[in-house]
């Protein structure tokens, strides 16, 4: 049986200025960043209409990041900056996303994280049971660091047929020279 080959690259797509996150928004200022927020600027505006989301967001990043430090990770970002564990096709449809990709090699372990599937679906008990039969698997909710990617496709619970993405998550505002911009 053949596994998944692990993807060399990290991917990150944005409509507005790249190596954002909404968590990482002082909170005074966020319900002024929030209304500028439109489909030119930002994908899955309806997130923000949940009165929960934000905190459930906030909550499960704290957690990522206590897990993370607690493997050895030095994280210097409170909140992390999402990437895919290379391309994401259903990302790449809008002609708005820009795509930025770094390259493994150029990643320090104490730098990146990893998830099966999303986080926000993975981590929050309530959202896990609502996303379906792939989330019930028992690598969600799990944090996979850059040395456990192979063991994370190896593992017999990865499925082969579909998968859901790997989510990574970045701790450190990455430097400008390891960053490739993608034409389309």
């Amino acid at each position: 049986m053949m596994k998944s080959k692990v993807p060399s690259y990290i991917v990150h797509y944005a409509r507005g200025k790249p190596f954002q996150s909404i968590t990482n928004v002082p909170p005074r200022q966020l319900a002024g960043v929030i209304e500028n927020l439109n489909e030119t600027n930002a994908w899955g505006l309806d997130r923000f209409s949940h009165p929960e989301y934000l905190a459930q967001r906030i909550k499960t990043e704290k957690m990522m990041r206590h897990e993370f430090i607690g493997k050895g990770g030095r994280p210097t970002l409170e909140h992390p900056i999402y990437f895919f564990l290379g391309r994401h096709p259903g990302f790449e449809v809008n002609p708005n996303n820009k795509i930025y990709t770094i390259d493994l090699d150029f990643l320090f372990r104490e730098s990146v994280t990893f998830s099966y599937g999303d986080t926000m679906l993975s981590y929050v008990d309530e959202n896990r049971k609502q996303s379906g039969a792939q989330y019930q698997n028992r690598l969600c909710g799990k944090l996979f660091t850059l040395d456990q990617l192979e063991d994370l496709y190896s593992n017999p619970l990865f499925p082969l047929d579909s998968p859901l993405a790997v989510e990574a998550h970045l701790w450190v505002q990455p430097q400008i020279q390891i960053v490739t911009t993608l034409g389309r």
